[in-house]
């Protein structure tokens, strides 16, 4: 079998030109007019933020940040505080720039900021993102806004478990519960706890009884005459009216004057009820 050679300075040749049209390829910084520009700049123009360590005080830290020859919107690098910060309120100055607020910015809107809840709040050696938006350094950490809160916030975590005011109000135990809405009344009725807020459209001759210590103060009823019928409200023992016109507290039973007319039942102190209305 004939022998196989290698030419080695044909294949020298062939590797030689190949790096060339590699080195060919590729650009230098000068190629793209960056020759004087350190290489922590052009990370930076990659969209890499630089790490640095800031000096100075907790409240006032300073920052050599390669790259950074001015202060204009969106530039940014993350910050590693050398030491807690002792103000709600410190400064930053990078590159001796001039000292900025460094604020929170709020989750109101994207132009809202604030200082920070405590002035230990940023912690030493915990790295942060900061960025400039023309007027003042802002940190990674929004403040939470009360108006842009989203969702109902639980009793035990300090909020009202609620979406209106009336709704917090009950759960607070400030105001009684709203009842089911208008209930059909045909005969004698002994208001019960669960009445309050409820609309009574009685239909047939009745009374419609007010019982002691039952109802919160705060309850309210509306009492609704649907009938020729004669429909009274009566004050058990131990409760008393406070009507209009009338200088002292009334235990008499009250008549709704006329058919489709009502009146307005609220306890307005323990055992004492506002009658309002026709009667």
């Amino acid at each position: 079998m004939a022998k196989k050679f290698i030419d080695l300075k044909g294949l020298s040749r062939i590797t030689a030109n190949f790096k060339a049209y590699v080195k060919a390829l590729l650009l230098s910084k000068a190629d793209v007019d960056l020759g004087n520009v350190e290489a922590a700049a052009v990370q930076a123009l990659m969209g890499e933020a630089s790490i640095v360590t800031t000096a100075g005080t907790g409240a006032a830290y300073t920052a050599d940040v390669p790259g950074i020859t001015e202060l204009r919107p969106g530039v940014s690098f993350i910050m590693i505080p050398h030491t807690v910060s002792t103000t709600n309120a410190p400064t930053l100055n990078v590159n001796d720039l001039g000292a900025k607020n460094l604020r929170q910015p709020l989750t109101t809107n994207t132009a809202g900021t604030t200082t920070a809840a405590v002035q230990t709040w940023l912690s030493a050696g915990h790295p942060v993102r900061v960025m400039y938006n023309g007027t003042l350094w802002e940190i990674d950490i929004p403040r939470p806004s009360a108006a842009s809160l989203y969702g109902k916030v639980p009793i035990e975590s300090g909020g009202t478990d609620a979406a209106t005011a009336e709704e917090a109000l009950v759960n607070l135990g400030a105001q009684p519960a709203i009842g089911s809405g208008s209930v059909a009344v045909s005969a004698n009725r002994t208001l019960a706890a669960t009445d309050a807020g409820k609309f009574l459209c009685v239909d047939g001759a009745a009374t419609i009884t007010i019982p002691a210590g039952v109802l919160p103060v705060g309850a309210e009823i509306e009492v609704f005459r649907n009938t020729s019928e004669a429909v009274t409200i009566a004050a058990a023992s131990g409760v008393s009216f406070a009507i209009p016109g009338n200088a002292e507290l009334l235990t008499e039973s009250q008549q709704i004057s006329d058919q489709y007319a009502s009146v307005v039942l609220k306890q307005i102190s323990a055992n004492v009820w506002s009658v309002q209305g026709a009667v």
